[in-house]
């Protein structure tokens, strides 16, 4: 049986508007990838997407590394590296390709050059980057289109590593209350009643103190505190509001009070620290 042709859309000669660090060589959509292969690879970068198979998993040999990982998962090939898959059934994968010479800003970006692969989740963000990549290729010749391709690879690559170096499962108390903070970063300047906030995520007063002390090393209400204080340092410096009126937009309902905390923080007042750092519009 003829083995079935792998179509490859080459980027690297297409002229490029952007100066971008990632320049995306080569790519490729497969629905039907299929093996074994065995020998020295050529000087290319590969950062193959595995998707689905039938197989239960994907096993590889590179450089002497022995690697099984259980679909969907993604799998490193580096520069003439030697390496070897036995047969294995189709496969539906997608494949970012990168000039061999392009291999260090990868390990830059933060990949360990003894990771060759790691199992991962087909997130919402990595099935529309994936989908995106594919439609922008039909526009290839388009000007700027392999400057769109190279930012939306990188930024897919960086999805997946991340990917690389978080938990498989985060304790769903942990998760809960990282929510809450995060709530907390996006409202600091409105009123906050924490008895509100603790049973928008399902806690009691007791509960919530308890996990918020497994994750954060301040209290909910110092975490809150330093928040509107930091804003206070940005709106000193690019401002010119009085110190009463800084106060009142970050729920310091006493002045001195607020004139306190800000020295305790920064050691020197409001007025000091606006002297020091400069005072103008934005």
């Amino acid at each position: 049986m003829m083995k079935k042709a792998n179509n490859s859309i080459f980027l690297n000669d297409l002229p490029r508007i952007l100066h971008g660090e990632f320049r995306l060589y080569r790519m490729l959509d497969l629905n039907e990838a299929d093996g074994p292969w065995r020998g020295i690879r050529p000087d290319e970068f590969e950062i193959a997407i595995r998707l689905a198979c039938a197989d239960p998993s994907g096993k590889d040999l590179q450089d002497g590394v022995f690697s099984s990982m259980s679909f969907p998962h993604v799998y490193i090939k580096k520069p003439r590296s030697c390496y070897y898959s036995g047969d294995f059934a189709t496969r539906k994968a997608f494949i970012l390709i990168y000039r061999g010479s392009d291999e260090q800003k990868f390990y830059r970006l933060g990949l360990s050059p003894e990771n060759n692969g790691w199992e991962i989740q087909l997130t919402d963000e990595i099935a529309e980057l994936i989908r995106k990549l594919k439609e922008a290729s039909a526009l290839l010749h388009l000007e700027g289109t392999a400057d769109r391709m190279d930012m939306l690879a990188e930024q897919l690559f960086r999805e997946l590593l991340l990917q690389s170096k978080q938990p498989a499962s985060v304790d769903p108390y942990e998760l809960r209350i990282r929510q809450a903070a995060s709530w907390l970063t996006r409202h600091y300047m409105e009123r906050v009643d924490l008895d509100t906030l603790f049973a928008r995520y399902g806690f009691s007063r007791r509960s919530f103190y308890r996990h918020w002390g497994n994750v954060f090393r301040n209290t909910p209400k110092d975490f809150l505190r330093n928040l509107r204080l930091q804003e206070a340092e940005r709106l000193l410096v690019f401002n010119t509001f009085s110190v009463a009126d800084i106060a009142w937009q970050l729920q310091f309902h006493d002045v001195s009070h607020f004139i306190r905390l800000f020295r305790k923080k920064n050691g020197l007042t409001p007025l000091q620290f606006r002297k020091k750092n400069g005072s103008g519009n934005i």
